[in-house]
């Protein structure tokens, strides 16, 4: 969850509109990341399941980096990033020590969707405070 006190004094300098415009920018893009990080699992495709979830980390670092959302997304980041320059399979291709790693990473995005649309939810709600 987003420390509310800590958003307002990060955000205290900025013009209302910005404000509401980074929320917006997560709300309207959110779907969409959860879909491809999503996808990538299902494909097994680590290099760009790397890329999705640093970019998504770095969007949710824009409101808290002391939640479980930022937590496992950069744990994603950081198994993808492993996986990617110690193993060589292609893209969807299969074996025991890939499938472990994709079913572990597959629970922490279980995890990281609930905990991040908890985020979506929070900024919602501090989304009001910044507009008329």
């Amino acid at each position: 969850m987003i420390n509310e006190e800590k958003f307002a004094e990060n955000y205290v300098h900025f013009d209302r509109e910005i404000v509401v415009e980074i929320i917006d920018i997560f709300i309207e893009e959110y779907d969409e990341r959860i879909e491809k990080i999503s996808h990538h699992l299902k494909t097994k495709n680590p290099d760009e399941l790397l890329k999705c979830a640093h970019a998504f980390k770095g969007v949710i670092s824009n409101f808290e980096t002391e939640c479980s959302a930022y937590t496992e997304i950069a744990e994603m980041e950081t198994a993808s990033h492993v996986f990617t320059h110690n193993f060589t399979s292609e893209a969807g291709s299969s074996n025991e020590k890939e499938d472990e790693y994709y079913k572990q990473l597959e629970e922490v995005f279980v995890s990281f969707k609930k905990n991040s649309k908890k985020i979506l939810y929070q900024l919602k709600d501090l989304r009001k405070n910044y507009t008329d």
